[in-house]
């Protein structure tokens, strides 16, 4: 861009080329004449300031006047003195020697060099006429024409002459109207100028090299000893001027023919215009004046696209090629380094330009430029109603500063007018784009303008935008053929609208999320009813797809053909793999995503269909009015404070009583009723571990309620989507152990392939089916894992990841280490972290205190017991939660990821049955939770032990840690424990719990469980 001392020195140096035969004193004079020189041209000493005045638009009508006035008689008093070789003419010598005698310094020694005589002859020519060997009276004589013209443009053109050299400037707001007026009359003015220098030259019929202006600019400065620096930016800039001239005006690109010099001048004229019109009105403007500045953008483009509407009219090809438009650019590369270009990125360019003005890929037709000038104004129109809203748009916007009420209307009318804006602009576009083509020229693009690191960003870690593209785009273009049709990558033009306005919806729900939802505090109401409208919006959009297809669903096929394009591209884990990902989408789609009523009468849908959004728009719904309900009756609450949960379980009835209540916060509330009914809440602390203990005075505060909202609602969806029976469903009995396991052996395939199971594991379904029936505070030990058991085991498995999370945090390095690991079902190997169990035992005896700190029975427990004692229960633990014993004493890391929850369990039981809290479960108690055990003993006892004897072996389990399996073992079962109630002397602390649970780990591994050693003698029948 010319900065303001360029524009001045170019401007100079070609108000120096017009009138360098006036204002320089020319002429060879004998001695005897020159008194008589002098006389004529007294006036010239000024002449030089007047002209300086008149550049700095400063000069007044008389001074312009006097000046031409002055330049003419200076010319008839040469005509009338001095006489050269030949009385008729003079040669460019003696006009050189003249100048050199009367007008320069005699002390520097001048000289007008040759090249300065020949370049200044042939602009002599081109105002004059004639050749480049002599100035003729004659000549002299239409030189006075020619003064009287300049005469004319420079009055005309003096009050704008502050525009032209960058010293004006827009007045305040209230008086931009006349600004713009005024700057509008010095375009027209500049434009009238330049046709009439033009109309001038052209009637001399003569061509004009445009070297030799750099040539003459050289040699003038030379000749002066002045350096002057506009010369430089002439010479840098002038092979642009070809170019342009080239491919705007036509022609050859050195010269200006004669018939060129209108079409050229204007060119220069128009061109100048809109550079002073970007500067004063784009540039110059406050950010206030946006208005004002779009309204000159729009006329700056509208004007810039005439100009070159009008030139190609004129060209005698009518066209501005590709080729012309590659030379012009790579020109403009040479001149501007910074500038790059390449012909691929000119093919791609012109590919886009086909998008917008239409036409051919190939050239610029006055067309073209035609179709994008209507559009401007529409353009125009468009961007008037998206600037108030651009902060919005561009993240910038602060809805603090507004009301909630006026910030969500703000911002339901910029995502409006976005909508509308885009549909608009969608049929702005004029043809096709193949999608390909972005990836080329974005790759292009970076070639040429490599990606520089920011400050401790490492080289290596950036991948440029058109590798991810590249790597998306197979998947971006499936998903346009999904959704409008077709088999290719090209974007039809017909699509360009509803493609555009759903573009328009993505964004502005992406920005409501980021404004409205991302990092709000989510027990906010206010947050809440935005993650309302957030989740409402996105699934109106995925509707609105679905509208739009063919099918109005998305097919199974399709989704995994997203997700097989989502792999290939690097956005799913390497061990993913589609034929173990898709028994899970088919659970999603084919059970999750449709009504129990449906699914139970073999509705398969195979696909996301318009029923699958709005059952998801229910299911978010009854989670959300929940959550509303629980931020309103928690607003005056101080932090961690809370309801008791006979309080709780009030609050929640009298709302779901309410008939003002909402059919989805009923819904909801029903079902917390059935879990907070409970005779051990499950409350958490504030770092989310549950609280589980009989002594503390539990409360729900805003997040316990938080958390039990989201455990019923991931109960609820596991209820109804995979329970066999509609009554069950209804009654909210939940689901049998068969149902738990055929989607336990669905899944297990997927889960596998992330590491997250082992391949050997076949009873993660019966251990949690049984983990719900037996160690929930709703466990009732029947058949069926019910809705309360669920939502109980959902919370205890948040808590449990927690709190391991926390121990494994704890664990000193030298109980870890990595082990090449043989799978024993696949045969193979994996690199496993492993952990040497009797450190972490070590390390567990402190932790647990540090992390279990919402147990405080658990925690008095472990202070009591000695060191033995306590790594006594923390290896049955161990084995509970996975380690099988063996003679390194190691294990996997994983392996100990249920410690945890075992010992949550453990807490459960003595929270519910520990009646007098003294840490002992006796006989009476035992007697209470043995229901919970009756099956599970059934199922070990088989047919060796009456259901009328199995409380019998449930209180020798309890007395002595195991079941009776010698011959020993059972003697004495059968002869002082069966049927003798009056024997069972029981109190088992957590330590007998824990081993009770080792010894079941250790009868369910063959190797172990041959090493189960008999009771002590004393305990048996001799």
């Amino acid at each position: 861009m010319f900065s303001k001392n360029t524009l001045l020195a170019v401007l100079l140096s070609a108000v120096t080329a017009f009138t360098a035969g006036c204002d320089s004193k020319i002429g060879e004079a004998p001695p005897e004449t020159k008194a008589h020189e002098y006389a004529g041209a007294s006036c010239l000493s000024d002449t030089s300031s007047a002209m300086r005045d008149f550049i700095a638009g400063e000069a007044k009508d008389g001074e312009i006047n006097a000046l031409w006035s002055c330049l003419g008689g200076a010319v008839q008093s040469f005509q009338r003195y001095v006489r050269g070789s030949d009385k008729s003419r003079y040669t460019s010598q003696e006009l050189a020697t003249f100048i050199e005698k009367n007008f320069m310094d005699q002390t520097k020694s001048p000289h007008i060099s040759k090249e300065l005589q020949l370049e200044f002859m042939k602009l002599k020519q081109l105002f004059l006429g004639g050749n480049v060997e002599f100035l003729t009276q004659k000549e002299l004589t239409r030189l006075q024409e020619v003064f009287a013209l300049l005469n004319g443009i420079t009055l005309r053109m003096n009050p704008y002459m502050k525009i032209m050299v960058l010293k004006w400037s827009v007045s305040e707001t209230n008086q931009v109207q006349k600004d713009m007026q005024f700057f509008e009359d010095a375009n027209k003015e500049l434009q009238n100028s330049a046709r009439a220098l033009a109309n001038h030259i052209e009637k001399n019929g003569q061509a004009y090299n445009m070297s030799d202006f750099v040539t003459f600019l050289n040699e003038l400065s030379l000749a002066l000893d002045d350096d002057w620096s506009g010369v430089e930016v002439v010479r840098t800039y002038m092979p642009v001027v070809k170019k342009v001239k080239k491919a705007l005006a036509g022609g050859n690109e050195h010269a200006i023919a004669p018939n060129e010099w209108r079409r050229f001048s204007l060119l220069g004229a128009r061109g100048y215009i809109q550079y002073l019109r970007y500067y004063y009105f784009i540039e110059q403007v406050p950010e206030t004046d946006t208005g004002y500045r779009l309204t000159y953008l729009a006329r700056t483009m509208e004007d810039v696209l005439s100009v070159f509407q009008d030139l190609v009219a004129e060209k005698p090809e009518g066209v501005v090629s590709r080729e012309e438009v590659n030379d012009l650019l790579m020109t403009f590369s040479k001149v501007w380094p910074a500038f790059k270009v390449s012909p691929k990125m000119i093919l791609e360019s012109m590919k886009v330009k086909q998008l917008i003005f239409g036409g051919s890929m190939d050239s610029f037709t006055t067309g073209d430029f035609k179709t994008a000038r209507m559009k401007v104004n529409r353009l125009k129109l468009l961007v008037e109603r998206f600037l108030p809203y651009y902060p919005i748009y561009s993240r910038d916007w602060d809805p603090q500063m507004y009301s909630y009420e006026e910030a969500q209307k703000y911002f339901a009318d910029a995502q409006t007018v976005l909508e509308n804006s885009g549909n608009e602009l969608g049929a702005l576009v004029e043809g096709p784009y193949d999608l390909n083509d972005l990836v080329v020229l974005l790759r292009e693009y970076e070639a040429l303008y490599p990606h520089k690191p920011r400050d401790g960003e490492s080289s290596k870690d950036y991948v440029p935008m058109s590798d991810q593209l590249q790597k998306l785009m197979p998947m971006i273009v499936d998903a346009k053929n999904m959704v409008f049709g077709g088999n290719d990558s090209s974007l039809s033009k017909k699509i360009w609208s509803p493609l555009m306005a759903i573009g328009a919806r993505v964004y502005m729900s992406a920005l409501y999320h980021h404004y409205f939802v991302a990092g709000q505090p989510m027990e906010d109401i206010r947050s809440l009813r935005s993650m309302s409208v957030f989740s409402n919006q996105s699934l109106n959009l995925v509707r609105e797809i679905l509208v739009k297809k063919a099918s109005h669903q998305l097919s199974m096929k399709e989704i995994l053909q997203i997700a097989n394009r989502l792999k290939q591209a690097g956005h799913l884990p390497d061990n993913f793999k589609l034929d173990t990902l898709k028994p899970i989408l088919n659970l999603a789609v084919n059970n999750v995503l449709v009504a129990p009523e449906d699914r139970l009468e073999n509705y398969i849908p195979n696909a996301i269909t318009m029923h699958s959004v709005e059952l998801l728009r229910d299911e978010v719904q009854i989670w959300i009015d929940t959550e509303i309900f629980f931020s309103k009756l928690t607003r005056k609450f101080n932090k961690n404070e809370g309801l008791r949960p006979r309080d709780f379980a009030a609050a929640i009835e009298k709302a779901r009583t309410n008939p003002d209540s909402s059919s989805s916060l009923r819904e909801g509330l029903k079902e917390l009723g059935y879990v907070v009914d409970t005779p051990a809440p499950l409350t958490i602390d504030e770092k989310g571990r549950l609280f589980i203990s009989r002594e503390l005075p539990q409360v729900y505060d805003r997040a316990s309620m938080s958390q039990l909202n989201l455990n019923r609602a991931l109960a609820r969806i596991m209820m109804r989507s995979f329970a066999g029976n509609l009554s069950r469903i209804k009654a909210y009995a939940g689901v049998t152990l068969e149902e738990v396991n055929a989607v336990f052996r669905t899944v297990k395939p997927f889960f596998v392939d992330l590491a997250m199971l082992e391949p050997e594991n076949d009873t993660f379904g019966d251990a949690r089916f049984r983990d719900a029936n037996i160690f929930m505070p709703h466990s009732d030990g029947n058949k069926y894992a019910s809705f309360t058991e669920l939502t109980d085991l959902v919370g205890m498995l948040w808590s449990g990841v927690t709190v391991n999370g926390m121990l494994t945090l704890s664990l000193p390095e030298n109980c870890l280490f990595e082990q090449n690991v043989k799978n024993k079902k696949t045969g193979q190997f994996k690199v496993e972290k492993m952990v040497k169990v009797d450190c972490a035992a070590n390390a567990y005896r402190f932790s647990l205190m540090d992390n279990m700190t919402a147990t405080p029975a658990f925690r008095r427990y472990l202070k009591g017991a000695n060191k033995d004692l306590t790594l006594e229960f923390i290896n049955n633990i161990f084995k509970s939660s996975g380690y099988v014993p063996n003679s390194s004493r190691t294990t996997k890391l994983a392996d100990l990821a249920q410690v945890p929850h075992a010992i949550q369990y453990v807490e459960v039981l003595f929270a519910r049955f520990d009646m007098d809290n003294d840490g002992y479960l006796t006989r009476y108690e035992a007697s209470k939770a043995f229901d919970l055990f009756s099956d599970l003993l059934k199922q070990y006892a088989g047919d060796q032990v009456a259901s009328k004897d199995l409380e019998s072996v449930f209180m020798f389990l309890l007395r002595y840690g195991k079941a009776p399996t010698t011959l020993k073992e059972k003697a004495t079962w059968f002869l002082r424990w069966k049927g003798k109630p009056h024997n069972w002397e029981v109190a088992a602390d957590r330590g007998q719990l824990a081993r009770i649970l080792g010894y079941i780990a250790d009868m369910s591994n063959a190797s172990t469980a041959a090493t189960i050693p008999e009771l002590p003698a004393e305990d048996l029948i001799n």
